[in-house]
């Protein structure tokens, strides 16, 4: 991976316009990672959290491409339905591993995603 951030600290010096590009290009990857690392989120709230990155990226394209963007992704990250088969799944299997590890650790651990949304709030992180 060094010898590609060698070569787009390369681009980068050309000119100013090719360190925005690189710039653009960089933040746009960071983003799409950090979503696809919290795709395996299931706790409580995953959705808002899903929909803040979404809008993060779309930002992110020009104004013309974010409608688009935007129509096509919204309705799979509100519904999300992997995410309920992934909850039941896990819940499922935590239950019939140990119900009581299931009611300590399993439900707190899924409720504390409302914390991670109301925390989100606190920092200033919007959906506009």
């Amino acid at each position: 991976m060094r010898w590609g951030t060698r070569r787009l600290a390369e681009i980068s010096k050309q000119s100013p316009a090719h360190r925005e590009k690189v710039e653009r290009a960089r933040c746009k990857y960071i983003a799409i990672e950090q979503a696809a690392y919290e795709a395996g989120d299931i706790t409580f709230g995953a959705e808002v959290r899903r929909i803040e990155k979404l809008v993060n990226i779309a930002n992110m394209l020009p104004v013309w491409q974010r409608p688009q963007y935007l129509m096509e992704r919204l309705p799979m990250t509100l519904i999300a339905p992997e995410v309920q088969k992934t909850r039941f799944s896990a819940a499922q299997r935590a239950w019939e591993k140990d119900p009581q590890l299931f009611v300590e650790k399993f439900i707190p651990m899924f409720f504390n995603g409302v914390n991670q949304v109301k925390d989100s709030k606190k920092k200033g992180v919007t959906l506009a």
